[in-house]
Order: structure tokens, then sequence, then C-alpha cells
């Protein structure tokens, strides 16, 4: 059962995107070989730090990775991007399975919420609880794109000095 995010006491630590993206893509790595996902990466061996509690960012981390291979899992890949931008670590990730349907859109952050058709597997949870992670720390998740072919959800952070 997964904990609300208001439940959570969070202790925020400097933390290194780059490093921590790394190791929760490594334990994804037996499920995109056995499921035939590529893994395209673009992540800085540079640090990039954000104030975040570890575990919860970790969390946000697995939620969106785990939406994109249950809904995105028929397009065979999955990207995942750090970058900078305005101040602000951006983390996005993309599939090119067949997209959400604008009418979904504005309700895919929304508890227990589940778009008909392709986007209809799981609890619908996953994404409001990484959602609600994330604004509790100083951070945000947005769709950037939705389209047949390549959807991209951002993960935005400030940038910890």
């Amino acid at each position: 059962m997964q904990s609300d995010a208001n439940e959570i006491v969070l202790s925020p630590e400097k933390t290194d995107v780059c490093e921590i993206t790394r190791q929760v893509l490594i334990d994804f790595l037996p499920t995109l070989e056995k499921e035939q996902i590529t893994l395209d990466s673009a992540i800085p061996d540079e640090e990039m730090n954000i104030c975040v509690n570890r575990e919860s960012f970790v969390r946000i981390l697995q939620n969106l990775i785990r939406n994109t291979l249950t809904h995105g899992g028929e397009g065979k890949y999955l990207g995942v991007r750090i970058g900078r931008e305005a101040e602000k670590i951006c983390i996005d990730i993309a599939d090119r399975g067949q997209g959400i349907s604008r009418e979904h859109l504005p309700f895919v952050f929304d508890r227990l919420y589940k778009a008909d058709g392709v986007r209809s597997k799981g609890g619908g949870i996953g994404l409001a609880i990484a959602r609600e992670l994330a604004n509790k720390m100083g951070g945000n998740i947005e769709i950037l794109r939705s389209l047949p072919g390549d959807t991209v959800f951002r993960i935005t952070f400030p940038e910890a000095a």
C-alpha cells in the first residue's frame, strides 16, 4: 500500500540527481531487458545537486518510470535526460507509446484517475503521489508533451548551491 505524501515527514539534504537517477535506472535494467525496452539516457558526469529527501526523490523517479513502462511500454523506449534550465535541474522521462489523449491530460495527476484506453492500467495513484512529493519538496512535475510516439514527463527542482 502506498502511503499518502502528506503523511511523510521529509528531511531534505543536498543530493546529486545524476547519481541517484543512475542508481534507480540500474534497478530497472532487468525489467527493461525482459521487456526489450531500449534505454536512452543522457545523464551528465558532473554533480547536479538539489535539496530533497533522498528516499522521496527515489520514489518520484520510480513512480514516473513505472508509469512510463506500464502505459508507454508498447513503444519499447525509455528516455531519461537530465539538464539545467534557468537555475533549475530538469529530469525528463520519455516514452514512445500511444500518448495521453488531450481530454485526459488535465487529470493524470489526480488521485485514482484512470484514463480510458491505453493508460488505464495501474492503480491511478503513482503520478499523484509523485507530484505531491515533488511539490512538498519545492519541485514540480508536468507533462511537457504527449503525442503518439512522444510523451515526456518533466521533474524540476531548484538547483542547490
